[in-house]
C-alpha cells in the first residue's frame, strides 16, 4: 500500500514570511495527516527543502514504508532523483531527507500546483495564524467507497 506525502511552501514577500505545509494521504486519496508551520525568513527553494525534510521525518518515525512525496517544485524533485547537481545551500537538508528515508521504499514526484490545494490552505494558515499542526481522521462508509 503507498502512503503519499503531498507538499507545499509558501512565502510572503511583503512581510518576509515563510511556512511549509504537508499531508499525508493513503491510496485512496482520503488524508490521514495534515501539518504546517512557519519557518524563518528564506527562500522558496529552502522552504521547499524544508517541507519535504518534515515530511520525511514523519514517515521516518511511522509505520509508512512505501511512499511517494509529490511536490510542485520541480529543482527539488530532480534533485533528490539524483538528475540535477544539489546546490550548496541545500546540500545538508538533501541529505537529512536521504537519511530519514533510507529504510524506506520511496519515490518523489513532479505534480503540478492545483494538485496540492489542501497543503497551500494549511500553509497560507499558518502564515496567517503561527504554527497549524492538526491530526485528521475522516471515516467513510466502505460501501460509499466501493460504489
Amino acid at each position: 500500500m503507498d502512503f503519499i506525502y503531498v507538499l507545499k511552501w509558501y512565502f510572503q514577500l511583503q512581510n518576509g514570511l515563510s511556512s511549509y505545509a504537508y499531508c499525508l494521504r493513503d491510496e485512496n486519496g482520503d488524508i490521514i495527516f495534515a501539518k504546517g508551520a512557519r519557518i524563518e525568513n528564506t527562500t522558496s527553494t529552502m522552504a521547499e527543502a524544508v517541507a519535504i525534510l518534515e515530511a520525511s521525518k514523519h514517515c521516518k518515525n511511522s509505520q509508512y514504508n512505501q511512499v511517494i512525496i509529490q511536490t510542485d517544485s520541480m529543482l527539488m524533485c530532480k534533485v533528490l532523483k539524483g538528475k540535477w547537481v544539489t546546490p550548496w545551500a541545500l546540500s545538508d537538508i538533501v541529505e537529512e531527507i536521504k537519511t530519514c528515508l533510507q529504510d524506506k521504499q520511496y519515490t518523489f514526484q513532479h505534480i503540478l500546483r492545483e494538485g496540492n490545494q489542501l497543503a497551500d490552505y494549511i500553509a497560507n494558515k499558518a502564515i496567517e495564524q503561527g504554527p497549524a499542526d492538526m491530526k485528521i481522521s475522516i471515516a467513510l462508509n466502505h460501501t460509499e467507497r466501493e460504489s
